[in-house]
């Protein structure tokens, strides 16, 4: 049984490395474009197209984390499909449900930034107890 516990997380692991670098890549690749934008482009312009870049390298990161969110599923679901073949399928499971993908990130990012800001400001967050699911106190014994 343990060994193939080690096997379920090998797949998920490799894929997650997978994604830690790609991030990186994206990271570094957005920020040297941005401050290079910066060095060149002087005045009001500067921080019209800094705004810009910024708003679509977050939408496209939206949008690569939706990719590779679902290349973490698969690589657990599929024996044989971890690594950058995960990435691959669920790059083409996404394929035709690009908008639908993005507009569920962007509705999660919302409610999260949304409850994140009541929280900051002393606001009570309230979440509707679900009929069927309860919390379970640590220690309680069911």
């Amino acid at each position: 049984m343990l060994s193939e516990i080690k096997w379920v997380w090998k797949r998920p692991i490799i894929t997650m490395i997978y994604i830690g670098l790609f991030t990186f890549a994206y990271v570094f690749t957005v920020a040297f474009f941005m401050i290079v934008s910066m060095v060149i482009i002087k005045g009001a312009t500067e921080v019209a197209l800094i705004v810009v870049m910024a708003l679509l390298a977050t939408f496209y990161y939206l949008h690569l984390l939706a990719v590779w969110t679902i290349g973490l599923v698969v690589s657990v679901i599929e024996a044989d499909c971890y690594g950058m073949d995960a990435i691959k399928k669920a790059r083409e499971l996404i394929k035709g449900r690009r908008l639908r993908g993005f507009a569920l990130i962007s509705f999660e990012f919302c409610c999260v930034f949304y409850y994140d800001r009541k929280r900051s400001h002393g606001e009570v967050v309230v979440v509707p107890e679900m009929k069927g699911y309860s919390m379970i106190v640590a220690g309680e014994v069911v």
